[in-house]
């Protein structure tokens, strides 16, 4: 009987540690994405996580209006040269290039969105939204 709890429990154990493997070095996708920085924090109560949002431009809607396109994305704390290019981004106004790797599963320690900044370029050029309602005619400048 002790015999069998003991084999249970280590079980457990290493099926825990591979979904937390799994979980952590795992992922569904990756990418870039490019667009401006609207909002970032370190936030949560008890795990401190880097949280942003980046506005990917205007999108034409179904019903001839326009809407915003963001993309929600989380930052490691160990990543500190991500952070760096993210928080000039955003003092200068500056387009961002922001790669990306998407986790199955979003550990609530690391951040609160599946997607994980692994590397940030600044593009050192503003963004010309002088014509919203014309997302066709708002160009690099």
């Amino acid at each position: 009987m002790r015999k069998t709890i003991t084999i249970s429990a280590i079980l457990i154990i290493i099926i825990v540690a591979a979904w937390g493997a799994l979980a952590y070095y795992a992922t569904y996708s990756d990418g870039y994405r490019v667009g401006v920085i609207t909002k970032f924090s370190r936030k949560g109560m008890i795990f401190k996580t880097y949280e942003g949002e980046l506005d990917l431009g205007y999108l034409k809607s179904n019903g001839g209006g326009i809407g915003n396109n963001i993309f929600y994305f989380s930052v490691e704390n160990k990543e500190s040269e991500v952070l760096d290019a993210i928080n000039k981004a955003s003092d200068k106004g500056f387009p961002i290039k922001l790669y990306y790797k998407e986790r199955y599963w979003n550990l609530p320690f690391l951040g609160e969105t599946k997607y994980f900044i692994t590397k940030g370029e600044l593009i050192d050029r503003p963004i010309n939204h002088s014509n919203p309602l014309n997302p066709q005619q708002s160009t690099y400048m």
